[in-house]
């Protein structure tokens, strides 16, 4: 028997997609040896309010930075579409699981949510459908992780290494929580998944130097006005199909 496909999910806003993006995507499809790698562009993340850009036009450009990567292994998915609903990522990875039972899926998500997971619906559940794949975020460290997360995270970690960055305090008592989870059916499901908590570190993966907000802002300038540094750090960002569409319909103007 062959082993099942290794896939990735890699959900955000993309408002607008850049190629860091793009080098984050690479390199967990290297680490983790991806068959294919899927963008998930939320059309109503729960977490914000609202965005720049609709579904829509989101997903043209993420059609155009795929253009030009060049990458069969890059794809783009459509699990997430539907604009009348808000869409929360244990609902996906479980839709995700039942349509491809044969598959392996590993979820991608930065530091900076695996440290705020309390808020999201159900984070306990995130390992009975996937692997979860957390990448480095500048000023976000493991050791800030609280208690009540650390309980379903720290006995799913790849490399127990970095149990030692956790404070004791911290340990003790998400151990004492993980007990009493352990008579619940979630717990059960999620030591059965054999899924983990693979924690990519910056040598493994590292940051780009540009976020969206600040593209927005540079974005929303007359390009007349700006720097030629400034230019060069939008071409740097965007690839060139994304940045030709973003300057052509006049978005973040």
């Amino acid at each position: 028997m062959t082993a099942p496909d290794k896939i990735g999910l890699y959900g955000g806003s993309f408002d607008p997609i850049h190629q860091g993006h793009l080098t984050t995507a690479r390199a967990v499809m290297q680490h983790f040896s991806l068959n294919t790698l899927y963008l998930l562009p939320n059309a109503t993340p729960p977490h914000k309010q609202a965005l720049r850009l609709p579904y829509a036009t989101r997903v043209q450009m993420i059609k155009a930075a795929l253009a030009d990567a060049l990458d069969p292994r890059l794809q783009l998915s459509f699990l997430e579409q539907d604009s009348s609903v808000r869409h929360y990522t244990i609902e996906t990875l479980a839709r995700f699981s039942a349509e491809h039972p044969h598959t392996t899926p590993f979820f991608i998500m930065g530091m900076d949510s695996l440290l705020t997971l309390d808020t999201w619906r159900e984070p306990q559940r995130l390992i009975e459908y996937a692997h979860i794949v957390v990448l480095p975020r500048p000023h976000y460290e493991l050791s800030s992780l609280k208690p009540e997360i650390a309980a379903y995270v720290l006995p799913f970690l790849a490399d127990k290494e970095l149990l030692h960055t956790i404070p004791e305090n911290t340990r003790t008592q998400a151990q004492k929580l993980w007990e009493q989870a352990q008579h619940s059916l979630d717990a059960k499901a999620a030591v059965e998944s054999g899924h983990q908590y693979h924690l990519l570190s910056v040598q493994q993966c590292p940051p780009f130097d540009i976020s969206s907000t600040q593209l927005r802002a540079l974005l929303a300038q007359d390009e007349a006005h700006l720097s030629v540094q400034q230019v060069q750090t939008l071409q740097h960002a965007l690839s060139p199909q994304v940045y030709a569409l973003i300057k052509s319909k006049g978005l973040y103007r």
